[in-house]
């Protein structure tokens, strides 16, 4: 992963974890939940209880500009043999389509990184 991806994601989960909330002034008619996109990452990655630690509106590049949220959860989360207690993510909010997924482990190393949910 080139560094300023890597230092670009790091951040959003930094700030996600850390509970920061910001958002824009879009619709909120006919979207999914943070929570529900929260347990089904979860669900996938082994943890159903899977905590909700932060959420981020915002809205994708290029036009049309769909809502999107960007998500960190904590829990205990397994691939294969890795462990992780952190997951931050985007998500679309209007359908199931979940990308950058990125698990860091207790003492806050990258454990795997996922493209999205298909390639996970």
């Amino acid at each position: 992963m080139p560094l300023l991806r890597k230092m670009s994601a790091l951040l959003v989960m930094a700030l996600l974890i850390s509970g920061s909330v910001t958002a824009c002034g879009t619709s909120t008619a006919h979207r999914l939940s943070p929570d529900e996109i929260a347990r089904q990452v979860g669900i996938h990655y082994g943890d159903p209880q899977a905590q909700l630690a932060g959420v981020t509106n915002d809205v994708s590049d290029p036009p049309p500009h769909e809502p999107i949220y960007h998500i960190g959860l904590t829990g205990h989360f397994h691939k294969g043999a890795l462990v992780a207690v952190r997951l931050g993510f985007s998500a679309t909010a209007e359908r199931m389509y979940v990308w950058n997924i990125m698990a860091v482990d207790q003492a806050g190393n990258q454990e795997w990184y996922d493209h999205d949910l298909d390639s996970a």
